[in-house]
């Protein structure tokens, strides 16, 4: 079993942001959350994209609260797809860092020269496998087409069951911060929920 699978079954330790059915955000330490799916996956490649989009969802709407309370300047999202990209842990996860001036973390790397014809060669390699792959999903996005059940179900559902547990947006007020004039982040993302 995997260190984020023992944090899923309660068998490890966690400071946990966050937990619903499909996802767990947690404290690596004090500039470095985390945001898992429950459920095992290794790689980006093996998520449903429904499951992908939530996860980065809720990464963004916990994001933009640290603006507010942690009073960063920045955050970075990283995901590490595999060893040779440095995944240590064997499960799909979603790295951010609070960022603030002159910290510590180092983001920057080298870009590397390639010349037209190395780059020539790689789209020659690449175009016919994305257009396959693009056409074969392309469908999902065409307007005329309704989503087929087992595309929406289960995502859908839980998503529906998270909107009705938020106040309607008129039921909201953007409270303001008067010693600064300055609307509350947090209150402005609640707002943004469909």
């Amino acid at each position: 079993m995997c260190e984020y699978c023992e944090i899923v079954g309660k068998k490890r330790n966690a400071i946990i942001l966050y937990e619903d059915d499909l996802s767990i955000v947690f404290l690596k330490n004090s500039k470095h959350m985390v945001t898992i799916p429950k459920q095992h996956y290794v790689i980006l490649e093996q998520l449903p994209n429904d499951l992908f989009a939530y996860l980065l969802t809720i990464t963004n709407r916990i994001s933009s609260i640290l603006f507010e309370s942690m009073k960063c300047q920045g955050t970075n999202l990283l995901v590490q797809n595999g060893d040779s990209a440095g995944q240590k842990i064997q499960h799909f996860s979603i790295n951010t860092f609070f960022r603030y001036d002159h910290d510590d973390y180092n983001f920057n790397w080298a870009p590397v020269q390639t010349s037209k014809e190395e780059l020539l060669n790689a789209q020659e390699e690449l175009v016919d496998g994305i257009k396959v792959v693009i056409d074969s999903i392309k469908h999902k996005f065409d307007k005329n087409e309704k989503p087929k059940e087992h595309d929406k179900k289960e995502m859908h559902e839980i998503i529906s069951e998270r909107k009705n547990d938020h106040p309607k947006k008129d039921e909201l007020k953007e409270p303001v911060n008067k010693e600064h004039e300055e609307v509350d982040y947090r209150i402005k993302q609640l707002i943004r929920i469909p």
